[in-house]
Protein backbone atom coordinates (compact mmCIF):
# COMPACT_ATOMS: atom_id res chain seq x y z
CA UNK A 1 0.00 0.00 0.00
CA UNK A 2 2.89 2.55 0.90
CA UNK A 3 4.25 1.71 -2.60
CA UNK A 4 1.33 2.65 -4.66
CA UNK A 5 0.95 6.19 -2.50
CA UNK A 6 4.81 6.68 -2.98
CA UNK A 7 4.08 5.85 -6.75
CA UNK A 8 1.05 8.58 -6.25
CA UNK A 9 2.85 11.15 -4.87
CA UNK A 10 6.01 11.26 -7.19
CA UNK A 11 7.48 14.46 -8.36
CA UNK A 12 6.33 14.14 -12.13
CA UNK A 13 2.85 13.96 -10.87
CA UNK A 14 2.91 17.82 -10.39
CA UNK A 15 3.68 20.57 -12.60
CA UNK A 16 4.53 24.69 -12.42
CA UNK A 17 1.82 27.04 -13.30
CA UNK A 18 3.23 30.71 -14.00
CA UNK A 19 3.10 31.35 -10.28
CA UNK A 20 5.52 28.74 -9.05
CA UNK A 21 2.43 27.00 -7.28
CA UNK A 22 1.73 23.03 -7.65
CA UNK A 23 -0.88 22.37 -10.46
CA UNK A 24 -2.52 19.30 -10.88
CA UNK A 25 -2.07 17.03 -14.24
CA UNK A 26 -5.29 15.92 -14.81
CA UNK A 27 -7.16 12.39 -16.24
CA UNK A 28 -10.11 13.55 -18.48
CA UNK A 29 -12.85 15.47 -16.18
CA UNK A 30 -15.82 12.55 -16.54
CA UNK A 31 -12.95 9.94 -15.05
CA UNK A 32 -11.85 12.52 -12.57
CA UNK A 33 -14.88 13.43 -11.35
CA UNK A 34 -16.24 9.43 -11.52
CA UNK A 35 -13.06 8.42 -9.11
CA UNK A 36 -13.85 11.31 -6.47
CA UNK A 37 -17.85 10.58 -6.20
CA UNK A 38 -16.69 6.81 -6.20
CA UNK A 39 -14.45 7.77 -2.91
CA UNK A 40 -16.92 10.33 -1.67
CA UNK A 41 -19.77 7.33 -1.79
CA UNK A 42 -17.82 4.79 -0.35
CA UNK A 43 -16.89 6.87 2.81
CA UNK A 44 -20.51 7.86 2.85
CA UNK A 45 -21.63 4.27 2.59
CA UNK A 46 -19.54 3.07 5.59
CA UNK A 47 -20.69 6.23 7.41
CA UNK A 48 -24.06 5.10 7.14
CA UNK A 49 -24.14 1.41 7.27
CA UNK A 50 -22.02 1.52 10.83
CA UNK A 51 -24.40 4.40 12.42
CA UNK A 52 -25.05 3.15 15.89
CA UNK A 53 -27.90 3.28 18.42
CA UNK A 54 -28.67 6.39 21.05
CA UNK A 55 -26.16 9.29 21.83
CA UNK A 56 -23.73 10.43 24.09
CA UNK A 57 -24.43 12.12 27.20
CA UNK A 58 -22.75 15.69 25.79
CA UNK A 59 -26.31 17.38 25.53
CA UNK A 60 -25.38 19.81 22.98
CA UNK A 61 -27.53 18.33 20.48
CA UNK A 62 -30.32 18.75 23.04
CA UNK A 63 -30.62 22.23 22.33
CA UNK A 64 -30.58 21.65 18.33
CA UNK A 65 -33.57 19.59 18.44
CA UNK A 66 -35.36 21.26 20.56
CA UNK A 67 -34.67 24.25 18.37
CA UNK A 68 -35.96 22.23 15.21
CA UNK A 69 -39.09 20.99 17.37
CA UNK A 70 -39.98 24.28 18.33
CA UNK A 71 -39.84 25.46 14.73
CA UNK A 72 -41.87 22.91 13.50
CA UNK A 73 -44.16 23.47 16.31
CA UNK A 74 -44.24 26.84 15.13
CA UNK A 75 -42.90 28.02 19.23
CA UNK A 76 -40.68 30.44 20.22
CA UNK A 77 -37.20 29.54 18.67
CA UNK A 78 -35.51 29.71 22.53
CA UNK A 79 -38.52 27.97 24.40
CA UNK A 80 -36.92 25.01 26.57
CA UNK A 81 -37.50 23.56 29.70
CA UNK A 82 -34.09 23.96 30.48
CA UNK A 83 -33.56 26.47 32.88
CA UNK A 84 -30.78 28.62 31.80
CA UNK A 85 -27.90 28.89 34.41
CA UNK A 86 -24.74 31.61 32.86
CA UNK A 87 -21.58 30.52 32.97
CA UNK A 88 -22.46 26.66 33.40
CA UNK A 89 -23.18 23.60 30.95
CA UNK A 90 -23.52 26.32 27.83
CA UNK A 91 -25.48 29.52 26.36
CA UNK A 92 -29.48 29.03 26.63
CA UNK A 93 -29.48 28.73 22.62
CA UNK A 94 -27.47 28.53 19.94
CA UNK A 95 -27.76 29.42 16.16
CA UNK A 96 -30.51 29.02 14.16
CA UNK A 97 -28.82 26.95 10.92
CA UNK A 98 -28.54 23.85 12.11
CA UNK A 99 -31.71 23.67 13.40
CA UNK A 100 -32.92 24.40 10.24
CA UNK A 101 -31.45 21.93 8.76
CA UNK A 102 -32.62 19.09 11.40
CA UNK A 103 -36.44 20.86 10.82
CA UNK A 104 -37.60 18.90 7.75
CA UNK A 105 -36.32 16.21 9.45
CA UNK A 106 -37.80 16.31 12.75
CA UNK A 107 -40.75 17.10 10.55
CA UNK A 108 -41.12 13.88 9.00
CA UNK A 109 -39.39 11.73 11.22
CA UNK A 110 -39.95 13.45 14.77
CA UNK A 111 -37.68 12.34 17.53
CA UNK A 112 -35.89 10.13 15.02
CA UNK A 113 -32.06 10.19 15.92
CA UNK A 114 -30.82 7.32 13.39
CA UNK A 115 -33.04 9.88 10.86
CA UNK A 116 -31.16 13.29 12.11
CA UNK A 117 -27.44 11.24 11.44
CA UNK A 118 -28.06 9.92 8.29
CA UNK A 119 -28.69 13.99 7.70
CA UNK A 120 -25.37 15.05 9.42
CA UNK A 121 -23.31 12.22 7.29
CA UNK A 122 -24.71 13.63 4.08
CA UNK A 123 -23.67 16.91 4.96
CA UNK A 124 -20.02 15.89 5.71
CA UNK A 125 -20.02 14.10 2.13
CA UNK A 126 -21.10 17.08 0.78
CA UNK A 127 -18.14 18.78 2.96
CA UNK A 128 -15.70 16.08 1.41
CA UNK A 129 -16.91 17.14 -2.00
CA UNK A 130 -16.51 20.52 -1.93
CA UNK A 131 -12.75 20.24 -0.16
CA UNK A 132 -12.04 18.23 -3.15
CA UNK A 133 -13.20 21.70 -5.49
CA UNK A 134 -10.79 23.53 -3.12
CA UNK A 135 -7.75 21.85 -3.45
CA UNK A 136 -8.38 20.92 -7.31
CA UNK A 137 -5.85 22.89 -8.25
CA UNK A 138 -2.64 22.05 -5.80
CA UNK A 139 -3.28 18.02 -6.19
CA UNK A 140 -3.89 15.34 -8.70
CA UNK A 141 -7.17 13.53 -8.81
CA UNK A 142 -6.01 10.27 -6.94
CA UNK A 143 -4.13 12.40 -4.71
CA UNK A 144 -6.93 14.24 -3.66
CA UNK A 145 -8.97 10.85 -3.62
CA UNK A 146 -5.72 10.02 -0.96
CA UNK A 147 -6.61 13.12 0.97
CA UNK A 148 -10.20 12.09 1.10
CA UNK A 149 -9.39 8.50 2.53
CA UNK A 150 -7.30 10.10 5.10
CA UNK A 151 -10.03 12.96 6.07
CA UNK A 152 -13.15 11.16 5.78
CA UNK A 153 -12.04 7.24 7.45
CA UNK A 154 -10.14 9.62 10.35
CA UNK A 155 -11.77 7.57 12.99
CA UNK A 156 -12.44 11.18 15.00
CA UNK A 157 -14.81 12.43 12.02
CA UNK A 158 -16.14 8.91 12.08
CA UNK A 159 -17.52 9.20 15.41
CA UNK A 160 -18.63 12.66 14.95
CA UNK A 161 -21.93 10.93 12.42
CA UNK A 162 -23.00 9.86 15.61
CA UNK A 163 -23.61 13.16 17.43
CA UNK A 164 -26.55 15.51 16.44
CA UNK A 165 -24.60 18.36 16.17
CA UNK A 166 -23.06 21.32 13.90
CA UNK A 167 -19.80 20.26 13.34
CA UNK A 168 -20.00 18.53 9.85
CA UNK A 169 -22.48 20.93 8.67
CA UNK A 170 -19.99 23.86 9.55
CA UNK A 171 -17.42 22.44 8.04
CA UNK A 172 -19.37 22.22 5.25
CA UNK A 173 -20.56 26.06 5.18
CA UNK A 174 -16.95 26.96 5.48
CA UNK A 175 -15.54 25.08 2.84
CA UNK A 176 -18.38 26.06 0.70
CA UNK A 177 -17.32 29.79 1.54
CA UNK A 178 -13.69 29.14 0.95
CA UNK A 179 -14.47 27.80 -2.40
CA UNK A 180 -17.05 30.73 -3.49
CA UNK A 181 -13.88 33.31 -2.15
CA UNK A 182 -11.15 31.38 -4.37
CA UNK A 183 -13.19 30.73 -7.61
CA UNK A 184 -14.01 34.25 -7.37
CA UNK A 185 -10.29 35.46 -7.19
CA UNK A 186 -9.58 33.14 -9.79
CA UNK A 187 -12.38 34.18 -12.42
CA UNK A 188 -12.27 37.33 -14.21
CA UNK A 189 -16.00 38.33 -13.80
CA UNK A 190 -17.60 42.05 -13.89
CA UNK A 191 -21.60 43.27 -13.76
CA UNK A 192 -24.24 41.29 -12.69
CA UNK A 193 -21.58 38.11 -12.40
CA UNK A 194 -19.57 39.83 -9.77
CA UNK A 195 -22.62 41.12 -8.22
CA UNK A 196 -24.20 37.33 -7.63
CA UNK A 197 -20.49 36.77 -6.68
CA UNK A 198 -20.88 39.24 -3.38
CA UNK A 199 -24.34 37.47 -2.53
CA UNK A 200 -23.38 34.23 -2.88
CA UNK A 201 -20.33 34.71 -0.72
CA UNK A 202 -22.55 36.99 1.91
CA UNK A 203 -25.01 34.60 1.71
CA UNK A 204 -22.55 31.34 2.55
CA UNK A 205 -20.63 33.54 5.43
CA UNK A 206 -23.46 33.84 6.85
CA UNK A 207 -24.49 30.35 6.90
CA UNK A 208 -20.95 29.61 8.06
CA UNK A 209 -22.20 32.23 11.14
CA UNK A 210 -25.55 31.13 11.54
CA UNK A 211 -24.28 27.92 11.94
CA UNK A 212 -21.25 28.48 14.42
CA UNK A 213 -20.92 31.85 16.03
CA UNK A 214 -16.93 31.27 14.90
CA UNK A 215 -17.68 31.71 11.10
CA UNK A 216 -17.55 35.14 11.55
CA UNK A 217 -13.85 34.85 11.32
CA UNK A 218 -14.39 34.32 7.49
CA UNK A 219 -15.39 38.07 6.99
CA UNK A 220 -11.40 39.71 8.38
CA UNK A 221 -9.95 36.64 6.52
CA UNK A 222 -11.67 38.25 3.01
CA UNK A 223 -11.15 41.96 4.02
CA UNK A 224 -7.30 41.33 5.22
CA UNK A 225 -6.61 38.91 1.82
CA UNK A 226 -8.54 41.61 -0.04
CA UNK A 227 -6.19 44.51 0.74
CA UNK A 228 -2.89 41.96 0.99
CA UNK A 229 -3.25 39.86 -1.98
CA UNK A 230 -0.76 42.26 -4.43
CA UNK A 231 2.11 41.77 -1.53
CA UNK A 232 1.19 45.45 -0.94
CA UNK A 233 -1.31 47.63 1.31
CA UNK A 234 -4.59 49.00 -0.70
CA UNK A 235 -7.84 49.50 0.47
CA UNK A 236 -10.27 46.51 0.42
CA UNK A 237 -12.67 46.18 -3.13
CA UNK A 238 -16.11 46.60 -3.90
CA UNK A 239 -15.89 42.33 -3.54
CA UNK A 240 -14.94 42.72 -0.20
CA UNK A 241 -16.94 45.61 0.76
CA UNK A 242 -20.28 44.06 -0.89
CA UNK A 243 -19.72 40.35 1.16
CA UNK A 244 -18.90 42.41 4.42
CA UNK A 245 -22.59 44.24 3.75
CA UNK A 246 -24.43 41.61 2.88
CA UNK A 247 -22.96 39.28 5.64
CA UNK A 248 -23.64 42.01 8.71
CA UNK A 249 -27.05 42.96 7.48
CA UNK A 250 -27.98 38.92 7.31
CA UNK A 251 -25.70 38.90 11.18
CA UNK A 252 -28.84 41.91 12.34
CA UNK A 253 -31.62 40.32 10.89
CA UNK A 254 -30.87 37.16 12.60
CA UNK A 255 -29.89 38.51 16.07
CA UNK A 256 -33.37 40.36 15.92
CA UNK A 257 -35.51 37.49 14.13
CA UNK A 258 -34.18 34.65 16.08
CA UNK A 259 -31.19 35.00 18.40
CA UNK A 260 -28.22 36.21 18.89
CA UNK A 261 -24.57 36.08 20.42
CA UNK A 262 -25.07 37.81 23.94
CA UNK A 263 -25.08 34.11 25.82
CA UNK A 264 -21.86 33.29 24.71
CA UNK A 265 -20.86 37.08 25.84
CA UNK A 266 -22.79 35.78 29.11
CA UNK A 267 -20.63 32.51 29.40
CA UNK A 268 -17.29 34.36 28.93
CA UNK A 269 -18.27 37.43 31.20
CA UNK A 270 -20.21 35.71 34.62
CA UNK A 271 -18.27 35.79 37.78
CA UNK A 272 -15.31 37.16 36.05
CA UNK A 273 -12.77 39.28 37.76
CA UNK A 274 -9.34 40.98 36.52
CA UNK A 275 -10.37 40.22 32.92
CA UNK A 276 -8.01 41.08 31.04
CA UNK A 277 -5.41 39.35 33.06
CA UNK A 278 -7.42 36.07 33.27
CA UNK A 279 -7.57 36.34 29.35
CA UNK A 280 -3.78 36.60 28.70
CA UNK A 281 -3.34 33.86 31.03
CA UNK A 282 -5.99 31.46 29.23
CA UNK A 283 -4.89 32.22 25.59
CA UNK A 284 -1.33 31.09 26.84
CA UNK A 285 -3.23 28.24 28.25
CA UNK A 286 -4.91 27.43 24.92
CA UNK A 287 -1.57 27.49 22.89
CA UNK A 288 -0.64 23.53 24.47
CA UNK A 289 -4.00 22.75 24.80
CA UNK A 290 -4.94 22.86 21.47
CA UNK A 291 -1.80 21.82 20.12
CA UNK A 292 -2.05 18.47 21.79
CA UNK A 293 -6.09 17.93 20.98
CA UNK A 294 -4.43 17.51 17.59
CA UNK A 295 -3.39 13.97 18.86
CA UNK A 296 -7.02 13.19 19.03
CA UNK A 297 -6.87 12.76 15.11
CA UNK A 298 -4.14 9.66 15.26
CA UNK A 299 -5.85 7.91 18.69
CA UNK A 300 -4.72 4.14 17.74
CA UNK A 301 -6.99 2.96 21.28
CA UNK A 302 -3.99 1.46 22.52
CA UNK A 303 -0.76 3.33 22.89
CA UNK A 304 -0.60 6.69 23.74
CA UNK A 305 3.04 7.39 22.64
CA UNK A 306 2.72 6.21 19.29
CA UNK A 307 -0.16 8.43 18.96
CA UNK A 308 1.70 11.54 20.22
CA UNK A 309 4.46 10.65 17.52
CA UNK A 310 2.60 10.77 14.81
CA UNK A 311 1.03 13.73 15.59
CA UNK A 312 3.92 15.27 15.83
CA UNK A 313 5.54 13.75 12.53
CA UNK A 314 2.31 14.95 11.03
CA UNK A 315 1.99 18.30 12.15
CA UNK A 316 5.41 18.78 11.77
CA UNK A 317 4.95 17.75 8.03
CA UNK A 318 1.72 20.27 8.03
CA UNK A 319 4.12 23.41 8.99
CA UNK A 320 6.49 22.89 6.45
CA UNK A 321 3.53 22.00 3.85
CA UNK A 322 1.89 25.79 4.89
CA UNK A 323 5.18 27.64 4.82
CA UNK A 324 6.17 26.48 1.30
CA UNK A 325 2.95 26.70 0.42
CA UNK A 326 2.59 30.31 1.75
CA UNK A 327 5.90 31.55 0.45
CA UNK A 328 5.40 30.41 -3.14
CA UNK A 329 1.82 32.51 -2.98
CA UNK A 330 -0.51 32.73 -0.20
CA UNK A 331 -4.09 32.33 -1.02
CA UNK A 332 -7.17 32.94 0.92
CA UNK A 333 -7.07 29.63 1.91
CA UNK A 334 -4.01 30.07 3.95
CA UNK A 335 -5.02 33.49 5.41
CA UNK A 336 -7.81 31.64 6.64
CA UNK A 337 -6.33 29.21 7.92
CA UNK A 338 -4.08 31.03 9.76
CA UNK A 339 -6.73 33.34 11.33
CA UNK A 340 -8.91 31.11 12.31
CA UNK A 341 -6.21 28.93 14.24
CA UNK A 342 -5.40 32.24 15.93
CA UNK A 343 -8.98 32.95 16.46
CA UNK A 344 -9.82 29.68 18.40
CA UNK A 345 -6.71 30.06 20.43
CA UNK A 346 -7.62 33.72 21.59
CA UNK A 347 -11.35 33.34 22.53
CA UNK A 348 -11.60 32.82 25.97
CA UNK A 349 -14.09 29.18 25.43
CA UNK A 350 -12.28 25.95 25.11
CA UNK A 351 -13.50 23.44 22.82
CA UNK A 352 -10.35 21.14 21.97
CA UNK A 353 -10.30 19.70 17.97
CA UNK A 354 -14.04 20.03 17.84
CA UNK A 355 -13.72 23.55 17.72
CA UNK A 356 -10.48 23.00 14.96
CA UNK A 357 -12.71 21.26 12.81
CA UNK A 358 -12.78 23.13 9.81
CA UNK A 359 -9.00 23.21 8.82
CA UNK A 360 -8.61 19.68 10.24
CA UNK A 361 -8.61 18.72 6.54
CA UNK A 362 -6.59 21.75 5.38
CA UNK A 363 -4.17 20.11 8.21
CA UNK A 364 -3.82 17.18 6.06
CA UNK A 365 -3.54 18.80 2.96
CA UNK A 366 -0.94 20.97 4.37
CA UNK A 367 0.86 17.40 5.51
CA UNK A 368 0.98 15.88 1.98
CA UNK A 369 2.10 19.32 1.11
CA UNK A 370 5.29 18.95 3.82
CA UNK A 371 6.14 15.67 2.17
CA UNK A 372 6.49 16.78 -1.07
CA UNK A 373 8.98 19.41 -0.02
CA UNK A 374 10.84 17.19 1.80
CA UNK A 375 14.82 16.20 -0.03
CA UNK A 376 14.32 14.10 -3.18
CA UNK A 377 17.41 12.73 -3.20
CA UNK A 378 18.87 9.11 -1.46
CA UNK A 379 14.93 7.92 -1.29
CA UNK A 380 14.47 10.53 1.77
CA UNK A 381 10.72 11.27 0.16
CA UNK A 382 9.72 7.50 -0.82
CA UNK A 383 10.82 6.71 2.83
CA UNK A 384 8.95 9.53 4.56
CA UNK A 385 5.97 8.69 2.39
CA UNK A 386 5.76 5.20 3.38
CA UNK A 387 6.78 5.84 6.69
CA UNK A 388 3.21 8.00 7.25
CA UNK A 389 1.37 6.16 5.01
CA UNK A 390 2.07 2.92 7.24
CA UNK A 391 1.56 4.84 10.33
CA UNK A 392 -1.73 6.19 9.75
CA UNK A 393 -2.98 3.02 8.44
CA UNK A 394 -1.77 1.10 11.40
CA UNK A 395 -3.64 4.00 13.17
CA UNK A 396 -7.04 3.92 11.66
CA UNK A 397 -6.85 0.17 11.79
CA UNK A 398 -5.96 -0.20 15.28
CA UNK A 399 -8.52 2.56 16.34
CA UNK A 400 -11.27 0.68 14.10
CA UNK A 401 -10.56 -2.29 15.96
CA UNK A 402 -11.51 -1.32 19.53
CA UNK A 403 -14.70 0.49 18.14
CA UNK A 404 -18.39 -0.55 19.03
CA UNK A 405 -20.81 -0.91 16.44
CA UNK A 406 -23.59 -1.77 17.96
CA UNK A 407 -24.42 1.02 20.67
CA UNK A 408 -22.86 4.02 21.80
CA UNK A 409 -21.40 2.81 24.68
CA UNK A 410 -22.96 4.20 28.23
CA UNK A 411 -24.77 6.52 26.30
CA UNK A 412 -28.64 7.81 26.50
CA UNK A 413 -30.23 4.95 25.42
CA UNK A 414 -28.30 2.79 28.17
CA UNK A 415 -31.00 0.51 30.11
CA UNK A 416 -29.84 2.47 33.18
CA UNK A 417 -30.27 5.63 31.51
CA UNK A 418 -34.12 4.67 29.80
CA UNK A 419 -35.33 3.72 33.42
CA UNK A 420 -34.20 6.95 34.90
CA UNK A 421 -36.33 8.53 31.82
CA UNK A 422 -39.09 6.42 32.27
CA UNK A 423 -38.94 6.98 36.27
CA UNK A 424 -39.06 10.58 35.87
CA UNK A 425 -41.65 11.29 33.29
CA UNK A 426 -44.16 8.83 35.27
CA UNK A 427 -43.08 10.14 38.74
CA UNK A 428 -42.90 13.55 38.24
CA UNK A 429 -45.09 16.60 37.60
CA UNK A 430 -44.71 19.17 35.00
CA UNK A 431 -44.36 21.60 37.59
CA UNK A 432 -41.26 19.92 39.27
CA UNK A 433 -37.86 20.95 38.71
CA UNK A 434 -35.22 18.45 38.58
CA UNK A 435 -31.29 19.18 39.11
CA UNK A 436 -28.96 17.17 36.77
CA UNK A 437 -25.54 16.89 35.51
CA UNK A 438 -27.28 17.03 31.74
CA UNK A 439 -29.54 19.11 32.32
CA UNK A 440 -30.89 20.02 28.69
CA UNK A 441 -30.97 16.00 27.58
CA UNK A 442 -33.00 15.46 30.48
CA UNK A 443 -35.51 18.46 29.67
CA UNK A 444 -35.32 17.05 26.07
CA UNK A 445 -36.07 13.87 27.11
CA UNK A 446 -38.29 13.79 29.64
CA UNK A 447 -40.09 17.24 29.27
CA UNK A 448 -39.82 18.67 32.55
CA UNK A 449 -38.00 21.86 33.86
CA UNK A 450 -34.25 21.02 34.51
CA UNK A 451 -31.12 23.00 35.58
CA UNK A 452 -27.40 22.86 36.50
CA UNK A 453 -26.36 23.48 39.57
CA UNK A 454 -23.78 26.74 40.49
CA UNK A 455 -20.95 24.08 41.48
CA UNK A 456 -18.42 27.02 41.99
CA UNK A 457 -20.56 28.85 44.86
CA UNK A 458 -20.77 27.69 48.68
CA UNK A 459 -23.87 25.15 50.11
CA UNK A 460 -25.86 28.17 50.76
CA UNK A 461 -25.92 29.72 47.94
CA UNK A 462 -26.68 26.71 46.24
CA UNK A 463 -29.54 26.34 48.23
CA UNK A 464 -30.89 30.02 47.62
CA UNK A 465 -31.05 29.06 43.61
CA UNK A 466 -32.23 25.65 44.30
CA UNK A 467 -35.38 27.90 46.13
CA UNK A 468 -35.49 30.60 43.80
CA UNK A 469 -35.88 27.81 40.42
CA UNK A 470 -38.38 25.86 42.93
CA UNK A 471 -35.88 22.87 42.62
CA UNK A 472 -37.69 19.28 43.60
CA UNK A 473 -35.67 16.63 43.02
CA UNK A 474 -32.12 16.14 42.53
CA UNK A 475 -30.14 13.61 39.98
CA UNK A 476 -26.90 11.56 40.51
CA UNK A 477 -25.52 9.99 37.52
CA UNK A 478 -24.85 8.83 35.26
CA UNK A 479 -21.40 7.05 36.20
CA UNK A 480 -18.19 7.92 34.30
CA UNK A 481 -20.09 11.21 33.19
CA UNK A 482 -18.47 14.50 34.17
CA UNK A 483 -16.57 12.78 36.78
CA UNK A 484 -15.76 16.28 38.93
CA UNK A 485 -18.97 17.93 38.61
CA UNK A 486 -20.69 13.82 39.70
CA UNK A 487 -17.64 14.70 42.36
CA UNK A 488 -18.83 17.62 43.57
CA UNK A 489 -23.43 16.70 43.59
CA UNK A 490 -22.64 14.25 45.01
CA UNK A 491 -20.66 15.76 47.82
CA UNK A 492 -23.27 18.08 48.17
CA UNK A 493 -25.63 15.69 48.43
CA UNK A 494 -23.69 13.51 51.12
CA UNK A 495 -23.57 16.69 53.11
CA UNK A 496 -27.35 17.39 53.17
CA UNK A 497 -28.74 14.17 53.41
CA UNK A 498 -30.92 15.87 56.20
CA UNK A 499 -33.02 17.83 53.62
CA UNK A 500 -32.64 14.85 51.30
CA UNK A 501 -34.95 11.34 50.63
CA UNK A 502 -33.64 8.59 48.56
CA UNK A 503 -36.70 7.86 46.05
CA UNK A 504 -34.96 5.84 42.89
CA UNK A 505 -31.77 3.90 42.92
CA UNK A 506 -30.47 1.78 40.09
CA UNK A 507 -26.89 1.13 38.79
CA UNK A 508 -25.88 4.41 37.11
CA UNK A 509 -28.63 6.52 38.60
CA UNK A 510 -29.96 7.93 42.37
CA UNK A 511 -33.09 9.45 42.62
CA UNK A 512 -33.23 12.15 45.70
CA UNK A 513 -36.48 14.72 46.70
CA UNK A 514 -35.96 18.03 48.13
CA UNK A 515 -37.73 17.62 51.23
CA UNK A 516 -36.78 20.84 52.99
CA UNK A 517 -34.84 23.90 52.73
CA UNK A 518 -32.11 24.70 54.95
CA UNK A 519 -33.16 25.98 58.44
CA UNK A 520 -31.04 28.64 58.37
CA UNK A 521 -30.34 32.23 56.78
CA UNK A 522 -28.87 31.61 53.38
CA UNK A 523 -28.14 33.15 50.23
CA UNK A 524 -31.04 33.62 47.81
CA UNK A 525 -29.19 33.73 44.90
CA UNK A 526 -29.16 37.69 44.33
CA UNK A 527 -26.03 38.52 44.93
CA UNK A 528 -24.60 35.59 43.98
CA UNK A 529 -24.92 36.69 39.93
CA UNK A 530 -27.27 33.80 38.74
CA UNK A 531 -29.56 34.78 36.04
CA UNK A 532 -33.18 32.71 36.33
CA UNK A 533 -34.78 31.95 33.54
CA UNK A 534 -38.59 30.59 34.31
CA UNK A 535 -40.27 28.88 31.35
Amino acid sequence: MSEIVVELFDKSHFGNTPSGRFAAVTDSKVKSSQLIFLVILLIGSFYLTTIRQGHYWGDDYAVYIQHAKNIVEGAEYDRFNYLYLPSYVGPGSYPPIFPLFLTPVYWLFGMNLMAMKVAVTLAFMFSLWLLTRILKDYLTVKQQAILLIMAGLNPYFWNLKDRIESEMLFCAAVNLSVYIVCKFYKSSVIGLAKLAYVLATGVSFYLAYGTRSAGLVLLPCLVLYDILRNRKLSWPSLYSIGVTTVTIALVIIQSFALRSDRSYVEQVQAGSQNFLYNWMVFIWQNIPRYTFSLTELWDNGYSKLFRISLAVLVSGLAVVGFLAQARRKATFLEVFVALYAISIVIVPMTGGIRYMLPIVPFYMFYALQGVMALPDNGGIRKCGIAAVTLAIIATYALNYSSQDYNEIPNGITKAEAADIFDYIKKQTTENDVIIFTKPRALALLTERKSSFYPRRESDGKIWGYFDKIRATHIVVGPNGEEPYDQAFLQGFVSRNMNLLRKEYVNADFVVYRITSLPNTETDTGRESGVKFNRN
